[in-house]
């Protein structure tokens, strides 16, 4: 097996300018998407049962991205309105770029930041018959009161703070 050359090994230096090319390309993805990440607020609702599965998406205008591996946290949430990857700790803030490169290898497989996956899961999930929502009448009537109390329109705009 022939010897690598001297220049044909990384350095450190260009580890770290391959990790800030991929964290660049990242954001460049799903900001390139914005059009798509604003309908899921809306979609997100009516896919909704009741319960608030996506209440962050509909309430908050954030989309978590969660691993398979731990379905009850997100390393990161993508900003609705603008596509951009937030922190997963819910406070608006930019991800970190070890935030982003965790997310990386499964994003490969399950296509986790595309929002035309996200979109078309939630149109599914939409068509889908729920049960009756203890308390109301119906999940529709539930959803129609929602989307007065939130205000959501089809392209979702933030209106005022981000949490």
């Amino acid at each position: 097996m022939p010897r690598e050359s001297r220049k044909d090994v990384p350095t450190p230096e260009s580890l770290g300018d391959e990790c800030d090319a991929l964290v660049a390309n990242t954001e460049k993805y799903v900001r390139s998407q914005k059009g798509l990440w604003q309908k899921v607020p809306r979609l997100a609702l009516m896919a909704d049962n009741g319960y608030a599965k996506y209440g962050d998406a509909w309430k908050r205008g954030y989309w978590k991205v969660f691993l398979p591996h731990n379905p009850h946290y997100a390393l990161v949430h993508i900003d609705l309105a603008t596509g951009e990857l937030c922190s997963g700790n819910g406070s608006g803030e930019r991800a970190s770029a070890s935030e982003i490169l965790s997310i990386l290898p499964y994003n490969k497989e399950l296509d986790l930041l595309s929002a035309k996956k996200v979109v078309a899961d939630l149109r599914k999930a939409a068509k889908k018959e729920h049960e009756p929502i203890p308390g109301e009448v119906s999940v529709k009537i539930w959803r129609d009161k929602m989307l007065r109390e939130v205000g959501l329109q089809k392209v979702f705009v933030r209106q005022g703070p981000h949490l």
